[in-house]
């Protein structure tokens, strides 16, 4: 199963004691000068290699556990050979097309959306609503346990990234700002998804 980083409320406690070490240390060998250093180096170190604990990639928006597979045996080399070079950035290297650019932003037509790698029903075409972000927004899974989430911290921000839970496919983010009953919004890679006209849920998946 796979696995993110949560920050955990014991680690400033635990980074307080790694600089509480480092002073004792510091007074115990009475280095000149490594008084007001030593401490900062020894307890901020911690910081850049535990950044919070490994929490189990099962628990959704609302921290509701979720039953889901995340099968990741397929390499970079099989994904290589079935899709574009963007598709491929996009989906297992999460990556993030430009807003407004993508194939199903201002589309709605009636079918279901199907994952990019490996055909798993992911949306409904019931559930994407016009959001004007520039991204296709779905307020709802097409059935729970699609949706694979896990916290997010790149550039400096706390999100919710979304994946296919079948293949570890990037999808996007979802957040909680959807103007609908579910109060969600899950923001889709138009390179991440397929859209299927024919709505037979078992077709077209590997």
């Amino acid at each position: 199963m796979g696995k993110f980083f949560q920050p955990a409320p014991g680690f400033l406690v635990g980074c307080a004691i790694c600089c509480g070490a480092g002073w004792a240390i510091v007074n115990w060998f009475d280095e000149p000068g490594a008084m007001g250093l030593a401490p900062w180096i020894i307890g901020v170190l911690p910081l850049s290699v535990l950044p919070g604990r490994i929490m189990p990639l099962d628990t959704d928006l609302s921290g509701e556990k979720r039953n889901h597979s995340m099968s990741k045996e397929k390499d970079d080399n099989y994904w290589r050979e079935r899709l574009t070079p963007e598709e491929f950035h996009v989906c297992r290297e999460g990556g993030t097309e430009r807003p407004f650019s993508g194939e199903y932003w201002a589309s709605f037509e009636d079918g279901l959306y199907r994952c990019r790698c490996c055909g798993e029903v992911l949306f409904d075409s019931e559930s994407k609503f016009e959001s004007s972000c520039g991204w296709p927004s779905f307020d709802a899974e097409a059935k729970v346990g699609v949706i694979a989430e896990q916290q997010d911290f790149s550039f400096g921000m706390q999100r919710v990234e979304i994946l296919c839970a079948n293949c570890g496919c990037h999808l996007g983010h979802v957040f909680p700002d959807g103007p609908t009953a579910t109060g969600l919004r899950y923001c889709v890679n138009s390179l991440s998804v397929k859209h299927d006209p024919e709505r037979e849920e078992g077709a077209d998946k590997e």
